[in-house]
């Protein structure tokens, strides 16, 4: 019955790259360059066009940053400010990207209210502290 403090936005209109494999076509092979029909990404991240969710297609999904330096865990490309350490912002927290579905209606996010399908958690391995999921994978 609680909100745990979070950003959200919606994944369709904020992925660089989403793309819905059906079933019998090719799936992107990962390290590659991604494809999407740029007519159709040009209207996914207007929210002109939405993704009808099913057990049967397969979804890939890119999201990356200018802004973020993941492996320095720096913060850089901002206009008119000097790069900097990402720890200096945040200290020794991780990250947690969780892809869910709620209610439109909603107020809020209550974690009762939403349901979770894919939840990721990241650090820097000398910056940041262990985070939640990486304890209870630890005990396993």
């Amino acid at each position: 019955r609680y909100v745990k403090p979070h950003i959200s936005l919606p994944l369709e209109t904020c992925a660089d790259v989403f793309i819905t494999s059906t079933p019998g076509t090719a799936i992107p092979q990962l390290g590659t360059t991604l494809y999407e029909d740029p007519v159709l990404q040009k209207m996914r991240r207007k929210g002109t066009h939405s993704i009808n969710y099913n057990t049967e297609d397969t979804y890939t999904v890119s999201i990356w940053s200018a802004y973020v330096d993941f492996i320095q865990w720096r913060c850089l490309n901002i206009p008119a400010v000097r790069p900097f350490a990402l720890s200096s912002v945040i200290g020794n927290q991780t990250f947690r990207i969780t892809w869910y579905l709620a209610d439109l209606s909603l107020s809020q996010h209550r974690q009762l209210d939403v349901d979770k399908f894919v939840s990721f958690e990241f650090g820097h391995r000398k910056k940041s502290r262990i985070g939640t999921s990486a304890k209870i994978w630890m005990q396993t």
